[in-house]
């Protein structure tokens, strides 16, 4: 999880083979400005994921980066 503002938003995705665990974090501007949390590029979003096999992990890994900017943190 990132620092800074904890909005109330999770989303958990179960499938078959997989889990996908999403929440965001407000980590610009809401020191500074009370009405940060009105835009959504403010926020980041953690993703964690658990699959049954490399197979699976690596597909759902690839749709993430061909949407969205991503980078791995552990």
């Amino acid at each position: 999880m990132g620092k800074g503002y904890k909005p109330s938003l999770e989303l958990k995705l179960v499938g078959a083979d997989f889990e996908i665990f999403c929440d965001r974090c407000l980590v610009r501007g809401w020191w500074l400005n009370p009405f940060a949390a009105e835009l959504g590029s403010n926020y980041d979003v953690t993703v964690r994921l658990q699959a049954a096999s490399n197979e699976v992990w690596s597909k759902i890994i690839a749709l993430l980066k061909s949407k969205y900017p991503c980078r791995k943190i552990a």
